[in-house]
């Protein structure tokens, strides 16, 4: 059994992202239609599968880092620069990766170890969202109920 803090950590991060879907969905659309991206798509989709994984693996190897300057410039007292620093790597990653796996996703998914993790990542995000909509419904009802 999950803890209440537990359960409201997962009800929190749903709950922002289906705030956020409706603002970043399409933005992400409309990034993926630009022609660099379709590019992108093509490129990717045309390389071996090593290649493939190789070229997933970069987008996490810069911005990671850059993560971790976002959070010493937050102890440093640099808010503004470490979330801009932060939301550009989490845009990078993001994007980037998100593109990528979507271009190479079908070979990908032949290196067996890679099917095991991206099945287990989909059952846990299925499990977080079972365990947080319900939630946030409750709190949506609530408030209506208390507004």
């Amino acid at each position: 059994m999950l803890t209440l803090p537990v359960k409201a950590l997962i009800a929190v991060a749903v709950f922002v992202d289906e705030i956020l879907r409706p603002i970043y969905r399409p933005l992400v659309e409309r990034i993926a239609g630009l022609a660099f991206f379709r590019f992108l798509d093509r490129q990717v989709s045309a390389l071996p599968r090593w290649a493939i994984l190789i070229v997933f693996a970069v987008p996490f190897l810069v911005a990671e880092p850059l993560k971790l300057v976002a959070v010493i410039l937050f102890a440093k007292g640099r808010l503004i620069l470490g979330v801009i620093i932060f939301l550009l790597a989490q845009l990078l990653t993001f994007i980037l990766v998100e593109r990528i796996y979507h271009a190479g996703r079908d070979k990908l998914l032949t290196y067996r170890w890679f099917a095991g993790i991206a099945g287990m990542a989909a059952r846990i995000r299925d499990r977080l969202l079972a365990i947080g909509r319900p939630i946030v419904r409750r709190i949506r009802i609530f408030v209506r109920r208390h507004a």
